[in-house]
């Protein structure tokens, strides 16, 4: 198309156009049938007129995508114009690959890097101080994603410019590293629209990959092999598992951090519930960089606005950067990812079924160190489900630790993957050099005054290659337990206690022990008898804070209080075992088996797992959430401790009406240390209120149906139906480091595990008569000053009478036809009536 004014590319499995706006475009494949049509938008005049500053030269001009193609030949048919284009194949390397990618060079600062379609991605390269580091070549880390990677100021080393989600860049730069950050297509400087996650980020993070390695300035293995790694968590993390499940074979190893696997049933849409919160963090200010998504202000500014991921475009372009500028022109294509999580009761063949992390898994060769917060308040704790997905002869570690999102920041976690790093790329012992040290205490002073230090004592007087050895040589999966209270460290420090580690995933020392659900909120080990009358409780979300972060400034602070309230009084269930005779661990993932009935067709459960003290507080452990429609399992994936929802379409169904149905709520991985003289307790309430940063958005929010009727749940405990608890216990282990301390850590001192007091809220209520309407839950408060303890057992026995009494109340006023509270009333009005006559007649009769 030669002087045309549209310019048309053929991608991997898309197809884009700039042009003049308006321009109707066909797509034909091979055989000249038309397979797709479109528009091309106006976005340029939107950029015109957003103050962007960009030139004249963009009004008029807009763009179009289309996605989803099988590789091949087609044609693009355009106001009277043809053009052949070819739709590249993810897995196969256009025949100039080599000159085109691995032939370009870069140089230190901002720049772009073409990739095998000839889309231009922006860069900017940093080399570490060559007073310490020298002029190189270095051994160089690539972080790739939709933040400011690519801003000239993302590693400079310089404390002024952290922006927290470049801290471990500027550490490994300080560490001797060049840093590469890269900005994904359709974000900073890049062409391109967005899509989360989709194919073409992975081969495009392949090709800045292989094009990075091939530079001068980049060191070389003893085997001759390009010193090349990832790093970043987040979107970073997912990033890198996209990209190396293309196998870069320059790619030396990736350390994903805060990711997961599946994209339905994580963080976005935990056991089916929606998150709104999470769904518009991560894909809302994606969509559209001027305006937030339907004029609404999001926590994430649009990405154009002051405080987006991309504020520093416009000065770029401002500054003459055509080819910045140019680039922008197919923003207005991005895919609005929010409808799949919040919308979509099922996985299959939604905008984010390609976002597979377990998909990426199963066929990536590169050595991988995944790390994990289990307490993660953005991406959860699914990264585990990743570990037994990769291929056998595939080099993979686990780091995992309580915590929060931003854990790799700060000591623990730092010092894996930078000890990962030095093993398989850069070939040296770990060190953490003063420079890096200066930095970290600089960038968290605010939080830690007392400094962090990151030691790898472990390894000195040990050459790199017997180290490399004990490393490789060493179980692969190791976990952290106590972060926040380890011996000689302020509470609340992300230090851990100790570690322990393990072969594979899931452990398989840990055991799967089961309790079962009892009055009295007891989980016995002896399942029920006959008899015994379900436990109920009312629904209600409405009662529940939306998250429980409270006033907390900041989570990653040490011992952060938070706003973690126990459930009201009858809106859930609350039961714990029998205190711990010694120090026991739990490891692994676990399922609560309700047998359930509802006056609701659906409704959206969490479960809280936590540790119950002997002082009367509860510690979180883990939470899991279902909504009931989605409860069916994949019988070849779910296993006693893991119910593996399938989240197939036709697997979603209602609740049978008046009829109790096995519900098995999944509980994602966890790993903590219970005490000796401790209990575990599980909660079971409407989904909400237990996560700092998550909006479950569960439904009947007010706690009534759509007859506003009260939603009441009951829970069997009898024999054939009996509800119970699956728990992974390690009741034998040796330190891989360290030693638990003997005391009970201060309340909040574990990092993301809040504490509360320990006040079972379930009551027993009586099984629904026949009749339609509804059961009314008993609701009895409890002092806030005496919480109820499962052990006290004289309390158990006064509430068992006021229950008792209440019930008696309640069949009295349905045998009358009167509901409970109104008959109260009543009654009370009679009583009142009878006094104030007797009164009248006395006085009369007096006079």
């Amino acid at each position: 198309m030669t002087d045309s004014p549209f310019s048309v590319r053929g991608s991997v499995l898309q197809v884009s156009v700039t042009g003049p706006a308006g321009t109707a475009v066909e797509l034909l494949d091979a055989a000249g049938a038309v397979v797709r049509t479109g528009e091309i938008d106006r976005f340029g005049d939107r950029l015109a007129l957003a103050d962007l500053g960009v030139t004249d030269g963009l009004k008029g001009l807009g763009g179009l995508v289309f996605r989803h193609l099988e590789p091949g030949a087609y044609t693009l048919r355009l106001d009277g114009e043809e053009a052949p284009v070819t739709v590249l194949d993810p897995f196969v390397l256009p025949d100039d690959f080599d000159a085109r990618v691995r032939g370009q060079r870069l140089d230190e600062g901002y720049g772009y890097v073409e990739v095998r379609d000839g889309a231009l991605l922006s860069v900017g390269v940093s080399f570490p101080d060559r007073a310490r580091w020298g002029d190189g070549p270095y051994p160089t880390l690539v972080q790739y994603s939709g933040y400011k990677d690519a801003k000239d100021d993302f590693a400079t080393g310089d404390p002024a410019n952290e922006n927290i989600l470049n801290t471990e860049a500027n550490l490994a730069l300080h560490c001797g590293y060049a840093v590469v950050g890269a900005a994904i297509r359709g974000s900073g400087g890049s062409e391109g629209s967005f899509l989360l996650l989709e194919p073409i980020q992975g081969t495009d993070g392949h090709d800045v990959v292989e094009a990075v390695a091939a530079q001068p300035w980049v060191a070389r293995k003893r085997d001759g092999a390009p010193k090349v790694g990832m790093i970043g968590r987040s979107m970073p993390g997912y990033e890198q598992l996209l990209v190396a499940s293309y196998n870069p074979p320059s790619l030396a190893a990736v350390t994903p951090a805060a990711v997961g696997g599946r994209p339905y049933g994580a963080a976005g849409r935990p056991g089916g519930v929606v998150n709104v919160a999470l769904a518009r963090g991560i894909a809302g200010w994606q969509v559209d960089p001027v305006d937030p998504p339907g004029g609404i202000p999001q926590v994430q500014p649009p990405r154009f606005a002051p405080g987006g991921w991309d504020d520093w475009v416009a000065e770029r372009i401002a500054g003459g950067d055509e080819v910045c500028e140019r680039n922008q022109l197919l923003r207005g294509q991005a895919v609005d990812a929010v409808p799949a999580w919040a919308f979509v009761d099922q996985e299959e063949g939604g905008v984010l079924a390609h976002a597979d992390g377990e998909e990426w898994a199963a066929r990536t060769h590169v050595p991988t160190l995944v790390l994990g917060a289990w307490q993660d308040q953005e991406s959860g704790p699914w990264f585990t489900d990743l570990l037994d997905r990769y291929p056998d002869d595939t080099v993979v570690r686990l780091a995992a630790y309580n915590g929060t999102h931003e854990e790799t920041r700060f000591p623990l976690a730092a010092a894996q993957w930078l000890e990962f790093l030095a093993f398989f790329v850069r070939e040296e012992l770990p060190a953490f050099p003063d420079a890096a040290a200066r930095y970290l205490d600089e960038v968290t002073a605010y939080m830690f005054p007392e400094g962090l230090e990151v030691r790898f004592d472990h390894w000195a007087g040990t050459t790199f290659d017997e180290a490399l050895e004990a490393y490789r040589s060493s179980p692969p999966l190791v976990v952290w337990f106590d972060n926040g209270w380890a011996p000689g460290r302020p509470p609340g420090y992300p230090y851990a206690a100790f570690s322990v580690a393990f072969d594979r995933w899931p452990p398989p020392e840990a055991g799967a022990r089961r309790w079962y659900l009892a009055p009295d909120h007891r989980l016995d080990a002896a399942a029920p008898g006959e008899g015994a009358r379900p436990l109920g409780f009312h629904y209600d979300p409405s009662v529940r804070p939306r998250t429980s972060k409270g006033d907390a400034p900041d989570v990653n602070h040490p011992c952060v209080e938070y706003d973690w309230q126990p459930p009201a009084g009858g809106r859930g269930l609350q039961f714990a075992t029998p205190p711990f005779d010694r120090d026991t661990l739990l490891v692994g993932t676990a399922s609560v088996d309700l047998w359930l009935r509802s006056t609701a067709a659906d409704l959206d459960l969490e479960v809280v797992l936590s540790e119950v003290r002997p002082d009367g507080w509860e510690t979180f452990v883990q939470a899991g959430a279902l909504r009931a429609s989605s409860r069916a399992l994949d019988d070849e994936r779910s296993t006693e401790l893991l119910p593996w929802l399938s989240y197939r379409r036709d697997d979603v169904a209602p609740l049978p009406v008046g009829e109790f149905t096995l519900v098995r709520v999944p509980v994602p991985a966890a790993a903590h240390l219970v005490r000796a003289g401790s209990s575990l307790g599980i909660t079971v309430t409407a989904a909400g209120g237990n996560q700092p940063h998550w909006e479950l958005d569960a439904q009947w929010p007010e706690g009534v149906d759509a007859h506003g009727r009260k939603v009441v749940v009951d829970v069997a405990v009898e024999a054939g139906m009996a509800s119970s608890v699956v728990l992974p216990l390690v009741h034998s282990w040796v330190p891989r480091d360290g030693h638990p301390r003997p005391d009970l850590p201060p309340r909040d001192a574990l990092r993301r595990q809040p504490s509360r007091r320990w006040r079972p809220a379930g009551l027993e209520v009586p099984a629904p008569p026949p009749e339609p309407e509804p059961p009314v839950p008993v609701s009895v408060r409890l002092k806030r000053t005496a919480p109820v303890r499962f052990a006290a057992r004289q309390r158990n026995r006064a509430l068992g009478l006021k229950q008792r009494a209440a019930r008696a109340w309640v069949l009295a006023m349905r045998k009358v036809g009167l509901p409970p509270r109104v008959g109260l009333a009543a009654v009370v009005g009679l009583l009142a009536a009878g006094v104030g006559l007797a009164l009248g007649r006395l006085l009369r009769h007096r006079r």
